[in-house]
């Protein structure tokens, strides 16, 4: 299955933010779930297979700014849809460095076409807090 920008970004786009919901992309269900902010070193993950649906949860801290809420779900699922699930073996096919990659500079894309200026500095500030969050290793 190949997984493109422009369909994540159109799923991305029209999903609710509250928590638990649920929504379809790139072919997969998710569940969004938000979380107190934690000792992780990344505000947002995934967990596949998911304990929701037929697919994968997308994690994020409820701490994470509503401006920044897209571009973080975004990267998440982009993230999980690059790396191929597979159900037979209930893991993936792709390795995390190389989906990872792809899903940084697809938020960032996503950020830039949906924030303004001054948003999208907060954002890439932002995430440069987080020293294993969306490639900031």
């Amino acid at each position: 299955m190949e997984i493109k920008y422009e369909a994540i970004r159109d799923a991305i786009s029209r999903v609710g933010l509250e928590d638990y919901t649920f929504f379809e992309a790139g072919g997969l269900d998710h569940c969004l779930v938000y979380e107190p902010q934690g000792d992780e070193k990344s505000p947002a993950r995934y967990s596949y297979p998911s304990r929701q649906v037929n697919g994968a949860d997308i994690i994020m801290w409820e701490t994470i700014p509503e401006q920044f809420r897209r571009p973080v779900l975004l990267h998440e699922v982009a993230e999980v849809l690059l790396r191929k699930p597979n159900y037979q073996k209930s893991g993936f096919e792709l390795g995390f460095e190389e989906a990872h990659l792809s899903a940084k500079e697809w938020d960032e894309r996503f950020a830039k076409e949906t924030l303004d200026r001054a948003t999208l500095a907060e954002y890439l500030k932002y995430k440069s807090t987080f020293s294993e969050f969306l490639g900031q290793q």
